[in-house]
């Protein structure tokens, strides 16, 4: 496994075998820790094997070397990664997309992300926050629904329901 970093912000883990690549990771850095984006274990789908077996050697793997787990809240779709509550570090990273099927592909990163979560939607994630928060040192959520500034509004949602 090679790691690389870039910059301060991103770098990269590359497996391979042989002379193979079989797996690219994304790194993002919050106060010099790890996070892999969820979207990197629609790779791991892929290749056959069923998606709960995959998913413990991947979270084990992340385990292993201290890189967070991003969980995300996104449409329901097929090609997405369903909101899966994982920590594998001890920072935590939640990310709200918004849940726009209708405008989640064919159409620009402004339409996919004009979407204002419900109250209930959000307290669907309250019990969520509050275990993810009790098994890590620090705890990031955000919210990428910003079209028409919906981000502001759900975090304000957010905080008062977890008061």
């Amino acid at each position: 496994m090679i790691h690389k970093r870039f910059n301060e912000k991103i770098g990269f883990i590359v497996e391979r075998k042989g002379d193979k690549i079989v797996q690219i990771l994304e790194l993002h850095f919050i106060d010099t820790l790890f996070l892999i984006p969820t979207e990197h274990l629609t790779l791991h789908t892929r290749l056959g094997e069923p998606l709960q077996d995959k998913r413990e050697s991947v979270f084990k793997t992340l385990e292993d070397l201290k890189i967070g787990f991003v969980c995300v809240d996104e449409p329901s779709l097929p090609s997405l990664i369903p909101p899966i509550i994982q920590y594998t570090s001890n920072l935590g990273y939640i990310r709200f997309h918004g849940r726009n099927k209708k405008t989640w592909y064919g159409t620009d990163s402004t339409r996919r992300y004009d979407y204002l979560y419900s109250e209930k939607e959000l307290n669907e994630w309250v019990p969520r926050i509050k275990e993810i928060a009790g098994h890590v040192d620090k705890l990031y959520v955000f919210f990428n629904n910003h079209a028409k500034a919906q981000a502001p509004n759900n975090a304000q949602m957010l905080i008062n329901l977890l008061q």
